[in-house]
């Protein structure tokens, strides 16, 4: 979590430090609000709820799973019914509720992304060569 934090951090200095283009604002918005908390309890700004971007709160549902089911160099790739669960048992405190219950209604959706992206040479991760 601290890596995040000094992540936003360097991110807000740096979008602080000249005018927002109207066509950067809105990721910067997603990129603060989805860690936030359904409960408040999340960060830069502590919202809670609606409050919290709608598009924070769908992303913040979608990197978690991915961040669960993807092997790290720290961890072992969690089990989809493992990752499920974790949402379903955080829907209400780190998460939307409602968004969670979309979520698992679109699991088979979800699956066929994740197997579309753990197929690639790269094991699904974006390459970033081109920075």
């Amino acid at each position: 979590m601290r890596r995040t934090q000094i992540r936003f951090i360097f991110y807000v200095k740096l979008f602080h430090s000249k005018p927002i283009k109207p066509e950067i604002y809105s990721h910067v918005v997603l990129l603060a609000a989805h860690h936030e908390r359904w409960d408040s309890e999340g960060y830069p700004n502590r919202l809670e709820k609606e409050e919290i971007p709608e598009s924070g709160r769908i992303v913040a549902i979608a990197d978690t799973f991915d961040a669960l089911t993807t092997v790290r160099p720290y961890k072992e790739a969690w089990s989809l019914d493992e990752a499920y669960s974790y949402l379903k048992e955080n829907a209400g405190s780190r998460f939307d509720p409602k968004m969670v219950d979309v979520f698992i209604e679109i699991r088979e959706k979800v699956e066929s992304i994740k197997a579309h992206w753990d197929s690639l040479d790269d094991g699904g991760q974006l390459s970033v060569s081109w920075i």
